[in-house]
């Protein structure tokens, strides 16, 4: 889902960036998935964000809960969590009556933070940008501008203010 969304516009700079510098295939096609999994990455790390309590986050926790958005995030904690918790975290996310009671919200929150799905999905972003930008390095001399997409790599990653 996420490569449609978010990733296409990562992806659209990598493919506009690629037919400006007249790459090889190769090149090309390391350039664009690296421009997908950055953006893939960044939802889901958004995901992550979304239910976090840090005074740096700046929208409004469990959001996408409330809204009934089956997040990657949220989908996560229901595989992870067993038996009740899990049905009762489908129950919150399924039903807009339950949702707007802010004591059942917060319940929602917390059975997202106990499931490990923050914990898992954070993790999983890291080895997804890792392993991209093992490719997509090989095909990029050392410079100034690569450095700098690195740190950008770093901070996307360590924006989980709380996990």
């Amino acid at each position: 889902m996420y490569s449609y969304k978010t990733a296409s516009a990562t992806e659209g700079v990598a493919v506009l960036s690629a037919i400006f510098l007249d790459l090889a295939d190769e090149k090309k096609e390391a350039c664009l998935a690296f421009g997908r999994v950055m953006g893939i990455v960044f939802q889901i790390i958004d995901d992550v964000l979304n239910v976090s309590d840090s005074p740096d986050w700046r929208k409004v926790q469990g959001e996408d809960l409330k809204a009934g958005k089956p997040t990657y995030a949220i989908i996560r904690a229901i595989g992870m969590l067993k038996g009740p918790e899990s049905e009762r975290l489908k129950e919150i996310l399924c039903i807009p009556a339950l949702r707007e009671d802010e004591a059942v919200l917060a319940e929602g929150i917390a059975l997202v933070k106990r499931s490990g799905a923050l914990e898992s999905c954070t993790q999983e972003a890291m080895d997804m940008i890792g392993e991209a930008w093992e490719q997509f390095s090989r095909f990029v001399p050392p410079s100034p501008a690569k450095l700098m997409l690195r740190v950008v790599c770093a901070n996307l990653i360590h924006m989980a203010y709380d996990v």
